[in-house]
C-alpha cells in the first residue's frame, strides 16, 4: 500500500522521501473548507504553487501529490500552474458532476495522471460513470466530506454503513485503483489505527493518507527528532500491513465488525 504525507516543508518532505513514504501531498485546497468543516478538527493546509517548486527539488523517490481546489472559472489556470511547477499528480476535490470531470480532464491533456477525491453525494451517485469515463487514474474516497455530506458526526461512519464498500465494488469492476481515509499511529486514534488498517486489507485498498494524528512537527521538535519518530511510526505502520496482510476472511469479518460496533459507540457517545 502506498502511503500520502501532507506538507510543504521541503525538509520535512525530504525526510518522507528517505523513509519511504511514496507519496508528498501539497495541498491548495482552501475555498470552501472552511465553511464546510467549521465545526470539524481537520487539516486547512495553507500552501501555494510556489511550495510544489521547492517539495519537488528535494524529492528523489517519492511522488509529488498536488490537490486543488474544486473546479471553478479559476480551475485552469491553477492546473496549469500547478504543473508547470513540477506536481507529478492531481486530486480534484468536491467533483459533482460528470461534466466537471470531463471539463478537469480536458485541462490536465494527460500531462499527469489524475485523482478523483471523491467526497460528494453527487459524486458517490455518478460513481460508475465518473469511473467508466476515464477521467481519473485512480480513485481516493474523502471520508470527512462525504461524512458531513450525509449529516454524520463520525467520519468513519461511510466506512462503517458499508458506504465505501458499495463504492469499492464500482472501483473493482473498472479495474481502477483506490484508497480511502487516513491513519493515525498505531495504538492510536478514535477508530484504532489497526481497525482502520484492517478495513484497508479488507477492501483491497491501495492507499492511506498518514494524518496528522500520525504525525505533527511540534515548534521546538528538531529536524533529527522528527526523522527518528516519523521512521520508528512508518515501521510500525509498515508492520501492521504486513500482518493484516496474511489475515484469512474470517479474521476480516470479524475487525469490520468491530471497525461497526466501535463507530456506533462513538456516535451514541457524541450524540
Amino acid at each position: 500500500m502506498e502511503h500520502m504525507y501532507i506538507t510543504k516543508d521541503p525538509r520535512l518532505a525530504e525526510i518522507c522521501d528517505r523513509i519511504g513514504i511514496e507519496r508528498v501531498w501539497i495541498d491548495l485546497e482552501w475555498k470552501g473548507k472552511e465553511l464546510r468543516q467549521k465545526n470539524m478538527d481537520s487539516v486547512k493546509s495553507k500552501h501555494k504553487i510556489e511550495d510544489i517548486l521547492q517539495v519537488k527539488k528535494v524529492l528523489k523517490n517519492a511522488k509529488l501529490q498536488v490537490r486543488i481546489n474544486p473546479m471553478d472559472d479559476d480551475s485552469e489556470m491553477e492546473i496549469r500552474r500547478a504543473i508547470d511547477a513540477g506536481a507529478d499528480m492531481l486530486m480534484v476535490p468536491m467533483l459533482k458532476s460528470e461534466s466537471q470531470a470531463e471539463a478537469f480532464s480536458e485541462i490536465v491533456e494527460g500531462r499527469v495522471p489524475t485523482i478523483l477525491l471523491l467526497e460528494t453525494k453527487e459524486a458517490q451517485r455518478e460513481a460508475e460513470a465518473l469511473v467508466k469515463g476515464g477521467y481519473f487514474d485512480e480513485v481516493h474516497v474523502g471520508l470527512n466530506d462525504l461524512s458531513l455530506a450525509y449529516g454524520y458526526s463520525f467520519m468513519f461512519q461511510v466506512l462503517a454503513d458499508g458506504t465505501v464498500d458499495r463504492l469499492v465494488d464500482v472501483f473493482s469492476k473498472y479495474q481502477i485503483p483506490y484508497g480511502f481515509g487516513g491513519v493515525a499511529k498505531i495504538g492510536q486514534g478514535a477508530l484504532p489505527a489497526e481497525m482502520v488498517l484492517g478495513e484497508h486489507g479488507r477492501l483491497g485498498s491501495e492507499r492511506v493518507i498518514l494524518s496528522r494524528s500520525f504525525f505533527s512537527m511540534e515548534k521546538e521538535m528538531d529536524y533529527d527528532m522528527a526523522e527518528r519518530i516519523l521512521q520508528e511510526e512508518f515501521e510500525k505502520i509498515r508492520s501492521a500491513e504486513l500482518e493484516i496482510g496474511a489475515w484469512n476472511g474470517e479474521k476480516y469479518e470479524e475487525n469490520r465488525k468491530k471497525v461497526e460496533e466501535v463507530t456506533m459507540d462513538i456516535v451514541k457517545a457524541q450524540s
